[in-house]
């Protein structure tokens, strides 16, 4: 299949065949507060969307609920951020009255946004919403090698943005680009503020969450019926180098899990950066896993943009960009693998 054949239903929105999940969302009524509501109208959603998407079932012929399955999510995420368990560290403090280990405060903070063309050829022009923190923070991971360590190491501050604020700021760019990117940092402790700015109004481009995938399987549940497209990091396949490089433990059976869970909730594109001497170790492991275990509409990127930056230098095994004959190697390794990917 022909990279520009997959990620069929987030291409089918740009061509204005199909509605976005979360404008779906909204049509869903929602009876009570309560996972088990939550539940059973995802479920609902996702049977609605195949009628929809078959052309079963007219989108322009039903209405938004007074109170939906977006409100719902809305609801249920403010309730999370009490005890915020929104990524997979689940450090369980209440955001209004305190930091976590992202330390990203209850209101979203903003490093920058704006129209980008660096992305994948599919998602540019991309309107990009880079999050932060307000103090030292702004990501629940502390990748040694990170090129946005200004906004997710928290030297970048950013600036408090309302939900409404943000949300008039994605209309005003709405024509001039694809999708909506949200980024940063990283976006997963923001989700109540995220599902907020979504509730605002009507949107028109595909939603892109763009992350290193260490959600909670909580935090992807608030995503289901929300994100269109998946833009997930897969950076390591040995727990031992994620928690050297990044501070992160139980990497891998979280990035997996959400991987699994990600391919079937939306379209996905996986990003795998390759790290200088981790081919054996990490990058040809994690290909072979996406190749054995993911289904669904997904692209991979294969990606030799690695440089050494922040604190790489301290590293000796990663102070460099990796060699032609890795990537090279790394690229013959997805093609005899048959995976759709771009590099």
């Amino acid at each position: 299949m022909k990279p520009e054949e997959v990620l069929k239903r987030y291409r089918k929105i740009l061509k204005g065949e199909v509605p976005l999940q979360v404008e779906v969302a909204k049509t869903m009524e929602a009876e009570e507060k309560s996972w088990e509501e939550h539940d059973r109208l995802t479920e609902r959603l996702r049977e609605t969307l195949n009628e929809i998407d078959s052309g079963k079932k007219n989108f322009k012929k039903m209405e938004n609920q007074d109170y939906s399955l977006l409100d719902l999510k809305v609801d249920l995420a403010r309730d999370l951020a009490g005890s915020c368990e929104f990524c997979e560290r689940k450090c369980g403090i209440d955001r209004k009255e305190e930091l976590g280990f992202c330390k990203d405060p209850y209101q979203m903070r903003v490093a920058s946004e704006f129209v980008h063309q660096g992305e994948e050829p599919m998602i540019i022009p991309s309107h990009t919403v880079f999050f932060t923190g307000e103090k030292e923070g702004g990501c629940n991971f502390r990748c040694v090698y990170c090129q946005n360590f200004d906004i997710s190491q928290g030297s970048s501050k950013g600036r408090a943005r309302a939900p409404e604020e943000l949300f008039q700021i994605i209309k005003s760019k709405e024509e001039r680009v694809k999708n909506l990117n949200l980024v940063g940092g990283e976006p997963t402790p923001y989700l109540h503020k995220i599902l907020e700015t979504l509730q605002v109004g009507e949107k028109k481009n595909p939603v892109i969450f763009n992350s290193n995938a260490y959600l909670s399987e909580k935090g992807m549940k608030l995503l289901d019926g929300v994100v269109d497209l998946y833009l997930f990091d897969f950076k390591y396949f040995d727990d031992n180098h994620a928690l050297k490089l990044s501070k992160v433990p139980n990497y891998r059976e979280v990035v997996t899990r959400n991987h699994q869970l990600a391919s079937r909730q939306g379209d996905l594109l996986v990003r795998v950066l390759l790290l200088p001497n981790h081919l054996d170790c990490c990058d040809k492991l994690i290909l072979k896993w996406i190749d054995k275990s993911l289904e669904g509409n997904l692209l991979v990127n294969v990606m030799d943009q690695y440089r050494p930056c922040w604190k790489a230098d301290e590293y000796p095994e990663i102070n460099r960009r990796i060699s032609r004959e890795e990537y090279q190697e790394a690229v013959e390794y997805a093609e005899k693998l048959g995976l759709n990917f771009i590099s």
